[in-house]
């Protein structure tokens, strides 16, 4: 199993085609190092904390989904330095002001992907605003 990405949970063709570039790299594509190469999205706004971005993967029926990345590598809320949280909450009111936002949602998974559902082992958090029904993932089906 891969360090960085799980590729189980990448949804999409193109998004499995990048998810096994990223394994034979071997790197977090969620590093500020790294970013630019696997994510085509402009960065929107960065914190001492976060960067905020459009998700390149957005969530069907979301209006705006933007996906907010920790600065620094982490994939448990534990590894989060002290005043992320606050720091990242103040960037979402940033957000639904800025967007105009009247309703939507945030999320965030954490740990090991079997659990979680993430795609990539590196602490981000989704906001969205709903056009039409929005499904967030977090798991995985036992079905098989």
């Amino acid at each position: 199993m891969n360090k960085y990405v799980d590729i189980e949970n990448a949804r999409g063709e193109e998004y499995r085609k990048l998810i096994t570039q990223i394994i034979e790299d071997d790197v977090c594509p969620f590093c500020e190092e790294n970013l630019e190469k696997y994510h085509r999205e402009p960065i929107i706004r960065k914190t001492n904390f976060w960067i905020l971005t459009k998700n390149q993967n957005k969530y069907p029926g979301a209006k705006t989904h933007l996906v907010a990345i920790l600065r620094h590598h982490a994939k448990d809320l534990s590894d989060m330095k002290s005043g992320a949280m606050e720091d990242l909450i103040d960037l979402f009111i940033w957000v639904q002001k800025h967007y105009k936002i009247k309703g939507g949602g945030f999320s965030m998974r954490f740990g090991e992907t079997a659990l979680s559902g993430a795609s990539v082992k590196h602490l981000h958090a989704q906001f969205f605003e709903p056009e039409d029904l929005v499904t967030i993932f977090i798991g995985k089906s036992k079905k098989s």
